[in-house]
């Protein structure tokens, strides 16, 4: 009887060995001598990714292809029962097909649920209908619809759903770039309306500045005119109040008086007395 040594488990895998129809559990990346009439068994332990994409007929009779995997995790215990994880002792190879029969398990619920939501939708709203998708496998599995087959359903994705016919596609297309187009115009328009309303704020608000200067400035003048008179007017008052002991005397003393203070002060050059002085200076 000769043992061998197995250790291709991997750090991941959960190992079983298979005797006589009795299944012993080894753990996480056991490695051990194994005998000639013993099977050994190796259990992924991290999340499996299946990808998927599906023909589905929209409510207006189009087809379309949705695109997407799910995130599913094996329980070692339950699964080893279920899928032939059956491995080469040498190399640690997978003997059976166990990944193509867990994904036609699993993809077989999915199509049900994705068939089902997109019947309800139009071909221009499915393309845009991902998450909802999304959300209709999700529910339609949750997370323990294969609990018996040792699958845990993590996540879905469908991260893209497009028609099937080309033609509809680039209608669609057209479609959603004149929505684009129309919507960047009406964004264009609304920019320019705003830009119009500010300058027109703008105008305004100068208008009223100046209109505003111009009356205080106006207030201002008039002020300045009142001061004005008010010294013209006081001026006056003080020369009247100046010249009043003077109003009774005659001319020609007043005359006669100034020329005298003129000469005084140094302020008179020469002078011709002329018939015409004498008359002034005689005057009353």
């Amino acid at each position: 009887m000769w043992f061998t040594l197995f250790r291709s488990a991997g750090a991941t895998g959960h190992v079983f060995y298979l005797k006589n129809g009795h299944v012993a559990d080894k753990g996480l990346a056991y490695s051990g001598f194994i005998g000639p009439q013993t099977t050994v068994a190796v259990v992924p332990t991290t999340p499996q990714i299946l990808n998927f994409a599906i023909d589905a007929q929209t409510k207006n009779m189009q087809n379309v292809v949705v695109k997407g995997n799910l995130t599913v995790t094996l329980v070692p215990q339950t699964a080893i029962s279920r899928f032939d994880f059956t491995v080469e002792t040498r190399n640690g190879g997978y003997l059976g097909n166990w990944v193509q029969v867990l994904n036609a398990k699993v993809i077989e619920r999915v199509l049900r649920a994705v068939l089902n939501k997109v019947k309800e939708l139009s071909v221009e709203d499915a393309t845009r209908s991902q998450k909802e998708v999304e959300d209709a496998v999700t529910e339609a599995l949750g997370r323990d619809a294969f609990a018996q087959d040792g699958i845990t359903v993590d996540s879905c994705s469908i991260p893209k759903i497009e028609p099937a016919d080309e033609e509809v596609e680039e209608a669609i297309g057209a479609q959603e770039r004149q929505t684009m187009l129309t919507e960047a115009d009406k964004a264009l328009h609304g920019r320019r309306m705003k830009a119009s309303e500010n300058e027109r704020t703008v105008k305004q608000y100068e208008a009223d500045t100046k209109l505003e200067l111009e009356k205080k400035q106006g207030k201002l003048l008039e002020e300045q005119a009142k001061n004005k008179k008010k010294e013209a007017e006081t001026d006056a008052e003080a020369t009247k109040i100046r010249l009043a002991p003077l109003e009774d005397v005659e001319s020609g003393k007043l005359l006669g008086a100034a020329i005298m203070d003129a000469a005084k002060s140094g302020r008179l050059g020469s002078m011709a007395i002329t018939s015409e002085f004498l008359a002034a200076v005689g005057q009353k």
